[in-house]
């Protein structure tokens, strides 16, 4: 996530101060082989690095790949395909403002 956000910064010529204030008020979590296991089981078309977040996001829901899940969880993506399938598994997408 860190690495994605600097670069992402750099793109959008951001500060990489702002990154950082970012990245101190986010939890981070370690990438488990459940984790990996749920990722690999997802049925829908998404880039491996996001298969790993949305697995991630169903985690710190207690929810795993088959669950309907109803519990509140949301995400920041503006990737088309990611928002698609977080949808499909019942996790909000925010899309903050530039």
């Amino acid at each position: 996530m860190t690495v994605e956000l600097h670069r992402f910064a750099f793109r959008q010529e951001i500060p990489s101060t702002n990154v950082t204030t970012v990245v101190r008020n986010v939890s981070k979590v370690a990438v488990s082989q459940s984790i990996l296991d749920t990722a690999s089981k997802l049925k829908h078309h998404v880039k491996t690095l996001d298969a790993i977040h949305l697995a991630t996001a169903l985690a710190l829901r207690g929810d795993d790949v088959e669950d309907d899940g109803e519990g509140a969880m949301s995400l920041v993506t503006y990737d088309a395909a990611m928002t698609r399938t977080a949808g499909r598994i019942h996790i909000e997408v925010l899309a903050p403002e530039n």
